[in-house]
C-alpha cells in the first residue's frame, strides 16, 4: 500500500500558480519591450510610406497646432461669421456652408451658414434626409465677416464681396478673388468641395458629429455622382469613407434616392430647370463672360429631348442677359454622353476650336454631341477661357 505525502498534495496548486505568474511576467516584459509597429500610409499609386509611431504622432500634433494658429481672433473682429457658397446653390455649396460653419463654431467662434437663394430639389431632399434645417438667405456681403465655400470668384459669389471682410476661402474651383491681406485659403482640385471641408476637420483635429458627417457624406456622393465624375479624386473617396463611418451612411443606400431627387424636377418649369445649376465664368478681366447651365437626366435616351426643351429657354433668356455666351450641357447620370447647345456671338467658332477634341457638331439637331460627358469646371470652362484669351 502506497501512502501519499499530504504536503506534496497541498503544494501542487502553489506550483501551478507560481509557474503561471512567471509566464505572465515574461509575457508582460515582452509586451512592454516590444516596439509598436510603424504607421504605414498607402498612396493612391500603391506606394507606401512608413513612420515610427512617435514620429507620426509628433507630425500630427505639429500640423494641428500649426493649422489652428491661422484662425486668429483679430481677423474676425468679434463679429458673427457667415459661411456661404455660390449663387444658384447646389448641394455641395449648401453642405459645405453648413459643415464648415459647424467646424468654425467648434473652434470657438460665432459662425452660421447662409445660402444665396432657396435650395434646389436635391438639396432639400438631403437636408430633410439628414434632419438639418435649411439655412437662412443672405444676399449682401457688405460689412459682413464672410467665409466663402465652393466659390472663390466675385461673379458667382454673394453681392458686394468687395465690401466684405473675407476671412477664408474653401474651394475646388480656380480663384479670381483678390483680398487685401492673407486669409485662410484652402483650394484643392477635389471632385467635391465638401471633401476639402472634411480635410479641414482633420487638419484642425476635430471629428464631426454624426449628423454633420451624414450631410458631408451625402454631399460628397452628390458632387462626384457616386465617384463617377471624371474630376473625382482619391481624397474624395477617403474623406467619404471617414464621414460615412462616423454617420453610418452607405453609398448603395443613398445614391438611388439622391439621383432621383436630382433628376425628378418635380413641379419645375423649364426655365427653373435651366437655372437649377448654373455657373458664370470670366475669361480675362471681364473680357468675355459666359454662363454654363448643367442639367442631369437619368438615362442617355432622355438627353436630347431635354436639351431641345431647354435650348428654347436659353435662346429666350440670352437677349435679356449681359453674357457674351450662354451654354447648356445636358448629360445622363452615367456620364456616357452629353448634348451641348450654345447661343451668342461667334459661339460656334469658339466651341469648334476650343472643344474640338470633346464635341462634334450635329447639323440636324443644331447642337453639339460628345461621348463621354465632361466637367464644365475642369474641361469646358477652362478650355473656352484659354481659347478666348489667345
Amino acid at each position: 500500500m502506497t501512502i501519499k505525502n499530504n504536503n506534496e498534495k497541498n503544494n501542487k496548486p502553489i506550483y501551478i500558480i507560481t509557474v503561471l505568474a512567471i509566464v505572465c511576467v515574461v509575457l508582460l516584459c515582452l509586451f512592454l519591450t516590444k516596439k509598436p509597429k510603424p504607421i504605414t500610409v498607402t498612396l493612391q499609386d500603391g506606394q507606401t510610406i512608413s513612420y515610427p509611431v512617435e514620429e507620426a504622432q509628433r507630425y500630427m500634433e505639429t500640423y494641428i497646432s500649426s493649422a489652428r494658429s491661422f484662425i486668429k481672433k483679430d481677423h474676425f473682429a468679434d463679429k458673427k461669421i457667415y459661411v456661404i457658397g455660390h449663387k444658384s446653390p447646389d448641394l455641395d455649396t449648401v453642405g459645405c456652408a453648413i459643415a464648415y460653419a459647424d467646424l468654425i463654431k467648434k473652434l470657438g467662434y460665432d459662425a452660421e451658414p447662409r445660402i444665396t437663394m432657396a435650395p434646389n430639389a436635391e438639396t432639400r431632399f438631403a437636408l430633410e434626409y439628414c434632419e438639418i434645417p435649411t439655412p437662412e438667405i443672405l444676399t449682401d456681403a457688405e460689412n459682413q465677416n464672410i467665409i466663402l465655400v465652393d466659390v472663390s470668384d466675385p461673379v458667382n459669389a454673394i453681392d458686394n464681396m468687395d465690401k466684405a471682410n473675407v476671412i477664408g476661402i474653401i474651394d475646388h474651383h480656380g480663384s479670381t478673388l483678390n483680398t487685401p491681406r492673407p486669409i485662410v485659403f484652402e483650394v484643392e482640385p477635389t471632385g467635391a468641395a465638401e471633401t476639402i471641408v472634411g480635410m479641414s476637420f482633420m487638419k484642425y483635429g476635430i471629428v464631426p458629429d454624426p449628423t454633420i458627417a451624414k450631410l458631408m457624406a451625402v454631399t460628397i456622393l452628390s458632387d462626384t455622382s457616386g465617384f463617377t465624375n471624371n474630376d473625382t479624386t482619391y481624397a474624395d473617396q477617403q474623406i467619404f469613407d471617414w464621414v460615412a463611418g462616423i454617420s453610418g451612411v452607405t453609398k448603395d443606400e443613398i445614391m438611388p434616392k439622391l439621383l432621383d431627387a436630382r433628376t425628378g424636377y418635380y413641379n419645375m418649369t423649364d426655365k427653373e430647370i435651366f437655372y437649377n445649376d448654373t455657373k458664370i465664368y470670366k475669361a480675362g478681366n471681364d473680357e468675355y463672360v459666359f454662363l454654363i447651365a448643367a442639367v442631369a437626366v437619368k438615362t442617355k435616351d432622355e438627353i436630347k429631348d431635354m436639351a431641345h426643351r431647354l435650348k428654347k429657354v436659353m435662346e429666350a433668356e440670352y437677349p435679356k442677359s449681359d453674357y457674351d455666351m450662354m451654354m447648356l450641357q445636358v448629360y445622363d447620370l452615367d456620364h456616357s454622353a452629353n448634348w451641348i447647345a450654345v447661343v451668342g456671338q461667334d459661339t460656334n467658332y469658339i466651341i469648334d476650336n476650343a472643344l474640338k477634341d470633346e464635341l462634334t457638331w450635329v447639323e440636324e439637331e443644331v447642337m453639339y454631341y460628345g461621348e463621354p460627358s465632361n466637367s464644365r469646371k475642369t474641361v469646358y470652362a477652362p478650355k473656352i477661357s484659354e481659347f478666348v484669351l489667345k
